[in-house]
């Protein structure tokens, strides 16, 4: 099944001369950032990263979660 696409001209697809004019986000103002606290950039961002493994209980050991929140805090 393929997605649709939907057509919204007040949204246009962006081109590469709309890439070549953004900002990044510093550029905005203050009262702006402050709605988006998880943006990419802020210090709520850069305190965790997303991780994901999988390995067997004989070799992590149990509790391996909590050890390893333990030395990320």
């Amino acid at each position: 099944m393929s997605p649709s696409r939907i057509d919204d001209p007040e949204n246009p697809e962006w081109i590469e001369a709309d890439f070549a004019q953004a900002k990044p986000p510093g550029a905005l103002p203050d009262h702006v950032l402050a709605a988006f606290p998880k943006t990419p950039g802020s210090a709520a961002a850069r305190r965790r990263l997303a991780v994901s493994f999988s390995a067997g209980l004989a070799i992590v050991g149990q509790g391996a979660g909590a050890r390893l929140n333990s030395l990320a805090a």
